[in-house]
């Protein structure tokens, strides 16, 4: 990397660029609150009526799951473990075909406002509240993590404290999610879908360009170790950049978002029908492989344009979440006058589209979820203005979160991980066992919920906070021996020629086998496994403690709540019934209880509308 004097600020024209870009959200909140002023129900403020473009709700959903994580978050780690990254794709790809096989037509059947309704009618209501506690304390975490990332790009680029950044995107985001709700949401995250793809690929493109073109890239990727595509040697739970850690972090992850998160199950319940549901599923993969595809080759990027001197050790930034920031402005700033705003600008973008989709959902729960307890009755006109409120309060605690992760250690992608993954194991457990299993009881699920979250928050606990050693296989090394022995200014940091005063240019954490005590192997495991990890143990105490308690038998189950991991009509029938478990088919189910109990038709309309 050649460092050249250089002084981190926006133009004038930047300045207007960001302005103007970051104006359309707001406008569009203010008109879709002017148009949707005289339909004043919660389906219109939560499912944009149930009459929204699959195409449309598909590219809000890959823009709603990606976001600013994605692309400052992703490039950090592939600049870390190589292209191996590349694998995580992989299990995106499998996520995406499991919810459209299976999540979206079972959700769409039974059209419930919440995703955590589902757990009322499987197992009890307190289940349904506690899980959708649990939710909310880390959608608070991770919205708070999708308002500081700009607030770093912004920080890394321009004399903007970063507390001034994080206030603003909280006051945006809240202001239009607020008036719009989903209308706003889905429309304003088409245009920053367009708006993050062209950012991503103009860094590519003009940054591949000043390392010396794809060769001299790819050239930098092998000096630097960074070919770990193949290497599938030396497999170990520590390892960061194995292929198969790659493939079941992203599996789990994205599983439990596009299955069980009510951001992403209110978007696919704002279309028509389960066709277009899935049709939107279909139109999410598309964008989000752009910009994922996008950010890893940043990545590379990244290690190309920094070869030799390390941006963090050479002390040039703070944090490694602000290397791209700062290689977009260093190359856009010659090129032409208002790009490095529009950079900025997309960046802001997809987090407002996470976040704003995280306030809308959530308000929706906190109206849906909580309300009930204690105003039962409630109309639509004060469902709307409770919603609002809800979007109101939880942009404010969400913003102050943000100040709050703002003094964290460590790049963002692997803290977001970490603490997401302590969460979302073990609710992704729990309604596994609700919908595949039908022995599963509430004592069951209560008790498996709660032993794989603690046991993650124990994992958690221990890999940031207590002493244990390393990694039995650290990352990929980073270097400092080619960085410039000279003063020069980025912003109002001067760096001195002494920081590279080192004998030792390489910097990597020595190997170490064996001795590891099981405590110290759990604090060093690879936080891709943390989803795999809590979904397993609350899945395997779920229906240990069923069993003890008495477990539901499978011919009372209620088909509606259950489906089979097979049931391909072309299959033999005695594989589609023995994964059946003994449920019975739906019209079976009515006929036999029809028989049994004579009851009057109208007592077979759908649990959901016993609950309150």
């Amino acid at each position: 990397m050649k460092i050249q004097q250089y002084d981190a600020s926006l133009s004038s024209a930047d300045y207007a660029t960001f302005g103007v870009l970051l104006t359309i959200p707001m406008l569009m909140g203010v008109y879709f609150a002017f148009k949707d002023r005289k339909d004043v129900t919660a389906k219109q403020y939560f499912f944009g009526g149930k009459e929204m473009n699959p195409i449309a709700v598909g590219i809000s959903t890959a823009v709603t799951s990606i976001s600013a994580i994605t692309m400052i978050g992703y490039p950090v780690e592939v600049y870390l473990v190589g292209t191996a990254f590349y694998w995580a794709m992989g299990g995106i790809l499998a996520a995406v075909v499991v919810s459209y096989i299976y999540y979206v037509p079972f959700f769409n059947n039974l059209q419930l406002d919440t995703v955590y309704t589902y757990l009322g009618l499987r197992y009890s209501v307190f289940t349904r509240r506690m899980v959708a506690g649990m939710v909310v304390i880390n959608e608070i975490f991770y919205m708070g993590s999708i308002i500081y990332i700009p607030s770093l790009a912004i920080n890394a680029v321009t004399p903007l404290p970063i507390t001034t950044s994080i206030a603003l995107i909280g006051v945006i985001c809240t202001f239009y999610t607020t008036l719009g709700g989903m209308n706003a949401v889905v429309w304003t995250d088409v245009v920053q879908s367009l708006l993050m793809i062209a950012a991503s690929l103009t860094v590519f493109v003009i940054g591949s360009n000043s390392v010396g073109g794809l060769e001299s890239l790819s050239a930098a990727v092998k000096r630097g170790e960074r070919d770990t595509f193949f290497k599938f040697g030396d497999f170990d739970v520590s390892s960061r950049k194995h292929p198969v850690a790659l493939v079941i972090g992203e599996f789990f992850v994205f599983t439990q978002y596009l299955g069980f998160t009510q951001a992403i199950y209110q978007r696919l319940l704002s279309c028509r029908n389960v066709r277009q549901s899935k049709n939107a599923i279909l139109a999410y993969f598309f964008p989000a492989m752009c910009i994922i595809t996008l950010s890893i080759a940043n990545g590379l990027l990244l290690y190309a344009y920094y070869e030799g001197c390390d941006p963090v050790q050479y002390k040039l930034i703070q944090r490694r979440d602000q290397a791209l920031p700062l290689l977009a402005l260093m190359e856009f700033s010659k090129i032409l006058p208002g790009l490095a705003g529009a950079f900025v600008a997309a960046v802001f973008s997809g987090s407002l589209s996470t976040l704003s989709s995280g306030l809308n959902g959530y308000a929706m729960v906190f109206v849906e979820d909580f309300c009930p307890m204690f105003f039962p009755r409630m109309g639509q006109k004060m469902k709307v203005f409770v919603g609002k409120l809800s979007a109101l309060v939880l942009g404010t605690i969400v913003t102050v979160m943000a100040f709050g992760i703002s003094k964290a250690q460590g790049n963002i992608f692997m803290l977001m991980r970490q603490v997401s993954g302590s969460i979302v194991g073990s609710i992704l457990g729990i309604y596994l066992l609700g919908i595949f299993t039908p022995w599963t009881n509430s004592a069951g699920a209560i008790t498996g919920a709660v032993t794989g979250y603690m046991f993650m928050i124990w994992i958690f606990y221990g890999s940031n906070f207590l002493p244990h050693r390393p990694p039995r296989v650290p990352l990929l090394p980073t270097s400092v021996a080619l960085c410039p022995a000279r003063n020069y200014t980025v912003g109002n940091t001067t760096i001195l020629p002494e920081v590279i005063t080192t004998t030792n240019a390489t910097f990597t954490i020595e190997q170490i086998d064996d001795g590891y005590s099981f405590a110290e192997t759990m604090y060093s495991i690879n936080f891709h496994y943390y989803v795999l990890i809590g979904c397993s143990v609350t899945m395997i105490v779920g229906l240990v403690v069923s069993f003890l308690t008495g477990h539901q038998k499978g011919r009372d189950a209620d088909p509606k709540l259950f489906m089979p991991i097979l049931s391909n009509q072309k299959l033999p029938q005695t594989v589609i019934a023995f994964f059946r478990f003994g449920v019975p088919h739906e019209a079976n189910r009515l006929d036999r209880d029809t028989k049994e109990n004579s009851l009057d038709k109208h007592e077979l309309e759908p649990l959901k509308d016993e609950l309150i």
